[in-house]
């Protein structure tokens, strides 16, 4: 694993690049997204989400995984700043409207904007 090998950028965001399968070995909450990089050194973020634990964010052999594998993907992109799941939510929701990544577009959207009856915050799919 070789997280400090390079940094990239997404909407102003600076992101750690990883080999795909070093995921795994995060167990904090953060930002992933998932990336081709081009022979020319251009990269195409695919996907990009939150999660309270990377390591079982999208695992390998995961439909999303291997939706992202046909697309080319070979680096994973971390960002382990915002303990905060709203705050993910919103820095995830401001990267997908400036980036528009292709699979973000074609999967359901978690969203930082629901209220229940009782005022507390919640989000959706999660218990």
């Amino acid at each position: 694993m070789n997280v400090g090998a390079g940094k990239v950028q997404w909407a102003g965001v600076r992101f750690y690049v990883l080999y795909p399968h070093d995921m795994r070995m995060f167990r904090q909450s953060g930002l992933y997204g998932f990336v081709r990089r081009d022979r020319d050194g251009s990269r195409t973020l695919l996907f990009i989400d939150q999660a309270d634990h990377l390591a079982n964010a999208a695992p390998a052999g995961s439909p999303l995984w291997n939706e992202a594998a046909a697309l080319g993907m070979n680096e994973v992109h971390l960002w382990l700043g915002a303990a905060s799941r709203i705050d993910r939510l919103q820095l995830k929701a401001r990267i997908v409207r400036v980036v528009q990544p292709g699979l973000n577009r074609t999967r359901p959207a978690e969203t930082a904007e629901t209220v229940v009856a009782d005022g507390r915050r919640t989000i959706p799919g999660v218990a």
